[in-house]
């Protein structure tokens, strides 16, 4: 079987203590004492989810939408005082 990367958004919030990771898209969520750690146990939440079989047939059509081609690279760079000031669309993933 081929190996896909996948692409994901995430959001965290703080609940007390604890570090909450959330990928909305599948609806997994979990928990870390660490943002750092949070995230880790949302990638391995992810990726037991994402590769149960039931699951791939069930979210095939969302999972093609955030599929890295397999020649493609990405880096992650902040940037600061930026403001987005294009209209807000609506629409699902």
């Amino acid at each position: 079987m081929a190996m896909h990367k996948l692409k994901l958004p995430i959001s965290i919030e703080r609940e007390g203590n604890w570090f909450i990771a959330i990928c909305e898209p599948f609806n997994v969520v979990s928990q870390g004492e660490s943002e750092e750690s949070a995230i880790e146990n949302l990638k391995e939440a992810l990726e037991l989810f994402l590769n149960d079989e039931d699951v791939l047939r069930q979210y095939s059509t969302r999972i093609k939408k955030f599929v890295v081609p397999e020649k493609e690279q990405y880096v992650s760079v902040e940037i600061h005082d930026w403001q987005d000031t294009a209209p807000i669309r609506s629409g699902s993933l």
